[in-house]
């Protein structure tokens, strides 16, 4: 990238990075009030075992890799 570059790429990686953040807090939102609203997550406010913890973790780190790739594809900079 030189010192050129279009005020349009800039506005594309903005946009890229909240896709990206958009896609990960949906989701994870999405699942963790499933799991919630059938019983495996407590109720909000309630305290989670360590072993939720990592059931937690373990489902939320591909949802982030899945985010990563959504911000990683929309502000590809390549030509065309």
């Amino acid at each position: 990238m030189n010192d050129t570059t279009k005020p349009a790429s800039w506005w594309r990686s903005i946009l890229a990075v909240l896709a990206g953040v958009l896609t990960n807090l949906i989701t994870t939102v999405a699942i963790d009030s499933t799991l919630s609203a059938i019983g495996i997550f407590p109720a909000p406010g309630g305290s989670m075992s360590a072993n939720l913890y990592i059931f937690a973790l373990a489902y939320r780190f591909p949802v982030a890799v899945i985010a990563g790739y959504v911000t990683a594809k929309r502000g590809c900079h390549a030509p065309r």
